[in-house]
C-alpha cells in the first residue's frame, strides 16, 4: 500500500474497533497485529486471507462496517419504572408460584390469608411476559425466611411444580427486569429461592436462562 493507503487503512481499522496505533500512514507492528485481528474476526478460514490488505480484505472491511452501522441496537428502555427507595437493597431472589398463571392480586389474597400484611413478592412476571407490581419496594418482602431484609422478591407465574417450564416471554422479561434493578441498586447477588432455603423453587428454571 502507498503511504496514503496505509493511513486510510489505519482509519478503517480504528472505526471498526481494531487498534492500529497512531494513524500516521507509516504502519508498523501495531497496524499489522490489528489487521491480523480483523482478518481472524471476519474470515473463519485463514486460507481466505489475501496478502496484506488486498481486495478481499478491503471488501470484508466495508461489509463489516456496514453491518455494524445497521446492527439493531439493544433495547435499553426500562421495562418498568424502578423507584429509588430508602431501604437497603443489594440482593435479588427469584421464585416461581407452583400454580396456574395467576395475577399479583390473587397472590396477594393467598398471602393475606396466611396472615401477612400483603403479597410477599415485589414483582410478579406473568406467562405472557407482563410485569405486575407486588409489595412496595419501600417495604421489606416476605418471600424467603431470614433473607428478606435487603432483598427484592421476584416471582414467575404459571408454574406447576417440577413439570413447569418458563415461557420465553417470561425469560425475556426477567432478564430486562434484573438489568433495570441493577441500574438503580448496587446488587451484590442474585439467588434462586432454593439457594437460600430447603425448597425446589423455582423448579426447572436455570440461572443460564435468566442470565446469572
Amino acid at each position: 500500500m502507498s503511504k496514503l493507503n496505509v493511513k486510510r487503512w489505519q482509519t478503517l481499522l480504528t472505526t471498526a474497533g481494531f487498534n492500529p496505533g497512531a494513524i500516521d500512514g507509516k504502519g508498523g507492528p501495531k497496524t499489522d497485529l490489528a489487521t491480523i485481528a480483523f482478518k481472524k474476526t471476519v474470515f473463519k478460514n485463514p486460507k481466505l486471507w489475501d496478502s496484506l490488505v488486498g481486495p478481499r480484505t478491503l471488501t470484508a472491511m466495508y461489509a463489516y462496517l456496514l453491518m455494524r452501522r445497521h446492527k439493531p441496537k439493544a433495547d435499553v428502555k426500562p421495562i418498568i419504572n424502578i423507584p429509588k427507595v430508602l431501604r437497603r437493597i443489594d440482593t435479588l431472589v427469584i421464585h416461581y408460584t407452583a400454580s396456574a398463571d395467576v395475577s399479583a392480586a390473587t397472590i396477594n389474597k393467598w398471602h393475606k390469608a396466611r396472615g401477612w400484611n400483603s403479597i410477599g413478592y415485589h414483582f410478579v412476571v406473568r406467562r405472557n411476559g407482563k410485569i405486575e407490581r407486588g409489595r412496595n419496594l419501600n417495604i421489606v418482602g416476605a418471600h424467603v425466611e431470614n433473607h428478606n431484609a435487603g432483598s427484592v422478591g421476584i416471582v414467575l407465574t404459571g408454574a406447576d411444580n417440577l413439570d413447569w417450564y418458563p415461557a420465553q416471554a417470561q425469560l425475556n422479561t426477567i432478564k430486562r427486569l434484573l438489568r433495570d434493578i441493577k441500574k438503580v441498586y448496587p446488587i451484590k447477588k442474585v439467588y434462586f429461592h432454593k439457594d437460600l432455603a430447603a425448597t425446589s423453587c423455582p423448579g426447572r428454571l436455570t440461572k443460564k436462562q435468566v442470565g446469572i
